[in-house]
């Protein structure tokens, strides 16, 4: 029985909302409804009513409701005194990123952090460069592409696709560019996307160098007028209203991932965490 799914009904009573308990816990209301009925597979028994109003427990999950909230209570009292053991009490957790995987998918990591160890101390840093962070003892968990990760252990995420940015109406009625086309526009090369080896900044006309942790800015940038830019869907997902979105030929794919140091996550008990985002 994983104290997890147990932390997750009681989201759900707090809640009387799957979509809100969803929410918390960083799911889909698809995949957190699929997690509750497989746990009551597991059980044998029928744990939630569905009403109109949300959702209530059973008879049954009235019987047990108690008893999760001693398994939640004791889980917590286990790690205090594992973490007294280990001489982690103050043990810190120090997270890197660039900002759209801050902004898109490490968010909801420590909120699952927050969830399952409580007694952790998280710190995040976000750059656009953290090559090496591990290795230098500068980060113990890092969210970037793969040529960041160097001989770090690390767990493939997803796929990134790279696309083109233009101003609103700049091309009219023009979804695809090729990477020739793109050579005769005025263009804004975005640092510390690693993307020289298949585009030629020397054939470009006009050129602005942009070298910003913030990849927004690069964003208002060609908003503003000052050039086409080169990003990934991560990057400029929620601010598509802002600019115009182009597929980009031949396409261009990056690997995003989570590398960690694995000495530290067995020390704070987060390995298996860890293993579980990829």
């Amino acid at each position: 029985m994983e104290t997890f799914k147990i932390k997750a009904i009681l989201s759900a009573v707090k809640h009387k909302s799957l979509s809100k308990a969803a929410e918390e816990f960083s799911y889909t209301p698809s995949a957190f409804s699929h997690l509750l009925n497989n746990f009551e597979d597991e059980l044998g028994v029928k744990l939630f009513e569905r009403t109109s109003k949300g959702v209530i427990l059973s008879d049954n999950g009235e019987k047990l409701f108690e008893a999760f909230k001693d398994i939640k209570k004791a889980e917590e009292k286990v790690w205090k005194i594992i973490s007294n053991i280990k001489g982690t009490d103050n043990a810190e957790l120090r997270i890197a990123s660039y900002s759209s995987m801050s902004r898109n998918v490490v968010s909801g990591v420590i909120k699952r952090l927050r969830k399952e160890f409580p007694h952790i101390k998280i710190t995040v840093s976000v750059a656009d460069n953290v090559t090496g962070w591990i290795e230098d003892d500068k980060a113990d968990v890092v969210f970037a592409d793969i040529s960041s990760f160097g001989n770090s252990e690390w767990l493939p995420l997803f796929k990134d696709e790279f696309c083109v940015v233009a101003p609103h109406n700049y091309f009219k009625d023009k979804t695809v560019i090729t990477v020739d086309e793109l050579y005769n526009h005025p263009y804004i090369f975005a640092e510390g996307f690693n993307i020289e080896k298949h585009i030629d900044n020397n054939r470009f006309k006009e050129i602005l160098h942009f070298n910003s942790e913030d990849d927004l800015s690069i964003v208002n940038a060609v908003k503003d007028g000052f050039g086409l830019a080169v990003l990934t869907r991560l990057v400029i997902k929620g601010y598509e209203r802002e600019v115009d979105v182009l597929k980009l030929e031949p396409q261009i794919m990056r690997t995003l991932g989570v590398a960690y140091n694995k000495e530290k996550m067995s020390k704070l008990g987060l390995l298996n965490f860890i293993k579980s985002i990829g």
